[in-house]
């Protein structure tokens, strides 16, 4: 009995986002490459198969868009911090013993004023005020006084610091608007494999029993250059584990915490403390034990007998 194509799957479960749709969308391109009346393809496999391939290309541009919110809330703080900058330093200069620029200040607080607080609104309606505070700095009635506070510097930086972030909000909002028709990752994900896998039945099936103009020969061309896609992305998946564990290897370890010393042991049977009014008595030395071998002295008063 004839056997079927070998055709290598991978665990695509373990792949993140980008490299599960990388992996689909080349390994459709090899499929999609080839004649399916050779292959033996239902129509309705490869258009079903590249529509779910588009809609997870959609939700990775949906994390890009996290990424552009954390960017587009660093640009506001930046503007922020400009637009209070300018106001400030407008303020500031009413209190310098320069008299031309005393004057120059006081002229251009009568406008900045107005723009006290803008910071604290919402991003429409601060992008749209700011825009007014450059028109009304650009003026021709305030461009010198500008100058003569120094501050052309400033206002040119607001100005393209208020562009950036007028272009990420846009970004963000149309992915916000896209977003909404899509399905969740979770659920298309699953839903992709299942068609990939279909696809792996159909040549496997066709290479055995199909029907000309199935061309076996050209599913073994396809089944080959499936596995070697295969073994090309578990190659990179194995080195961007690789590469995120020498990441995790290189940060410092925390120090360990000191234990805590120990307490002295207490005596079993603690000296009393003496007692300075009441000194020791001394002791008496002990007394050498007599040599038995050596004569007593005997008593001095006994008087030898006379001849």
């Amino acid at each position: 009995m004839k056997k079927t194509v070998v055709i290598n799957k991978p665990g695509l479960r373990k792949y993140d986002n980008p490299l599960h749709v990388q992996f689909h969308s080349e390994t459709y391109d090899i499929v999609h490459a080839v004649d399916p009346t050779k292959l033996g393809m239902p129509d309705d496999v490869m258009p079903e198969w590249r529509g779910n391939i588009d809609t997870e290309i959609s939700n990775n541009r949906d994390a890009q868009a996290d990424a552009n919110t954390a960017l587009m809330m660093e640009k506001d703080e930046e503007r922020d911090r400009l637009v209070l900058f300018i106001i400030a330093s407008v303020r500031n200069a009413l209190l310098l013993s320069d008299a031309d620029m005393v004057a120059a200040a006081k002229r251009l607080s009568v406008m900045t004023r107005r723009y006290a607080g803008i910071q604290k609104e919402s991003f429409d309606r601060e992008t749209a005020d700011i825009l007014g505070f450059l028109a009304d700095l650009k003026d021709a009635k305030y461009t010198a006084d500008v100058t003569k506070l120094g501050l052309d510097p400033v206002v040119t930086k607001l100005e393209a610091v208020n562009t950036e972030f007028r272009k990420i909000y846009k970004e963000r909002r149309e992915t916000e608007v896209e977003k909404t028709h899509l399905p969740p990752s979770g659920k298309v994900r699953p839903e992709t494999d299942a068609l990939y896998e279909r696809v792996i039945l159909v040549l496997q099936w066709n290479y055995v029993y199909g029907k000309a103009p199935v061309d076996p020969n050209v599913i073994a061309q396809v089944a080959e250059a499936m596995n070697k896609q295969t073994d090309r992305i578990e190659t990179v998946y194995r080195q961007s584990l690789a590469q995120r564990k020498a990441a995790g290897d290189k940060k410092p370890k925390e120090p360990k915490t000191p234990k805590d010393p120990k307490e002295p042991k207490q005596p079993k049977d603690p000296k009393p403390t003496p007692d300075p009014k009441q000194p020791e008595q001394p002791k008496k030395p002990d007394e050498k034990p007599k040599d038995p071998k050596k004569p007593d002295d005997g008593n001095p008063d006994i008087k030898l007998p006379e001849e």
